[in-house]
């Protein structure tokens, strides 16, 4: 919710033009971090269950070994300005990617310090970092924007301060919560190597997924402008909200899945909770094709009557998205990654050729077509790589079972109890 008002506020005093150009600037540190963290994040996960391990040691190797990643994805920050700006950043000025820079280092000790709470399945500080971090920028942004009038360099440098802020909140509770002691830790080789080994797996198919995520921005500043990237961009932040349910539910998933022994076990959760993701979505889907038009205008104001279009082609991949995730999260607890990655390779590259050819033609609806049909063939092919492995009927994946209307009767009767005795 608060990235969703972090976006009303920018689309509103920037305007779309400004928020295209807000949205291209965040996107340099993103995708230096998605490029340049080696997996360290995902093997955090893992590896902080590990009693074997010291949690001071993991969380003082990380930040030392971030550091030096830091460094390279400066100067690859460096290199992607003057050397390639004019490309895929053509109407942004220099200068506020040089400023954004700031924010690379410390996004990447966000990634790879705040999968520590993931592992020790301690969701309640890991949401409350995420939303702590969202409600801090969008606060600074406010001042910055509506009653300083700042422009977009206020909003850039409240980016900035909200990840700062994140990054202290995350060293403060792992220290309150965990117990962990920097200076007691040491600089430990032998697990560095072995989290690079475990990370390299899935790397390359979270690059791929940030590509198939992002590529299509990059495309349209380089087809189109960034007054399009800002229709696209206001699009995406509402139809994202739809994917909160699924992304929390993932983030449970991968250590879940881990720790479970059997696999019976571990088929029968996944398409369970990928069967209550598909429903839950769906439902919320409706509601948004129903509030569309006065929800984008009253949000964000008539300039933005562009965006409605794209936002309803953009729904069908957002239905197939929350399942393709909660499949994705089922291989990685698998120890099975790469199967990520295969079905990556395929949909990143079919996303880039749908886009390449169809923006200069299309505009904007082609994106949202190309994101959208990318997303449904990675569902496909997972749910029949989830198939061979377990023998789960494909059906069992998206339509309910009998076992569902069972567990939602009990819900509801349990509900009605606890109002009544209220």
């Amino acid at each position: 919710m608060f990235g969703l008002l972090l976006t009303v506020v920018i689309a509103r005093t920037l305007g779309a033009e400004g928020q295209g150009i807000y949205s291209l600037v965040i996107l340099l540190p993103t995708l230096l971090t998605t490029f340049l963290n080696l997996g360290i994040g995902t093997s955090a996960v893992y590896y902080s269950n590990v009693k074997t391990l010291s949690i001071d040691s993991i969380v003082k190797t990380n930040i030392l070994f971030t550091l030096g990643l830091s460094c390279l994805a400066l100067i690859g920050g460096f290199i992607l300005i003057h050397g390639f700006s004019d490309i895929f950043f053509g109407g942004v000025p220099e200068q506020l990617l040089i400023l954004i820079l700031l924010a690379t280092p410390v996004m990447l000790l966000n990634l790879v310090l705040q999968t520590i709470f993931q592992g020790k399945q301690d969701f309640k500080s890991f949401n409350i970092i995420l939303l702590g971090g969202q409600f801090a920028t969008l606060i600074i942004t406010y001042i910055g924007l509506v009653f300083l009038s700042l422009g977009i360099k206020a909003a850039i440098v409240s980016y900035i301060a909200g990840q700062v802020f994140s990054l202290l909140f995350i060293l403060y509770l792992l220290r309150k919560k965990h117990s962990v002691r920097f200076r007691e830790g040491k600089f430990d080789k032998h697990y560095l190597r072995k989290a690079l080994d475990f990370g390299l797996k899935s790397h390359l198919s979270n690059i791929l997924a940030f590509l198939n995520y992002r590529s299509d921005i990059l495309l349209l500043s380089y087809f189109l402008n960034p007054l399009a990237v800002g229709f696209y961009t206001v699009a995406v932040n509402i139809v994202e909200r739809l994917w909160i349910i699924s992304n929390s539910i993932s983030t449970v998933l991968f250590p879940k899945i881990a720790s479970l022994e059997t696999e019976g076990k571990k088929n029968e959760l996944t398409a369970f909770i990928a069967r209550q993701s598909f429903f839950i979505t769906i439902m919320m889907s409706l509601v948004i094709v129903w509030l569309a038009d006065p929800l984008v205008i009253f949000l964000f104001g008539e300039e933005y009557r562009n965006s409605i279009q794209v936002l309803l082609w953009l729904l069908p991949g957002i239905i197939s998205g929350s399942v393709s995730k909660i499949i994705a999260n089922d291989f990685a607890g698998r120890g099975k990654p790469e199967l990520n990655l295969y079905v990556s390779i395929v949909t990143v590259t079919i996303n880039v050729l749908l886009n390449i050819l169809f923006i200069p033609k299309y505009g904007l609806l082609a994106t949202a077509f190309s994101s959208s049909a990318t997303y449904t063939l990675n569902l496909m092919i997972k749910i029949i790589l989830f198939k061979r492995m377990t023998g789960y009927a494909y059906g069992e994946f998206i339509f309910f079972q009998k076992s569902d209307f069972h567990f939602y009767r009990s819900v509801f009767q349990k509900a009605i109890r606890m109002a009544n005795r209220s």
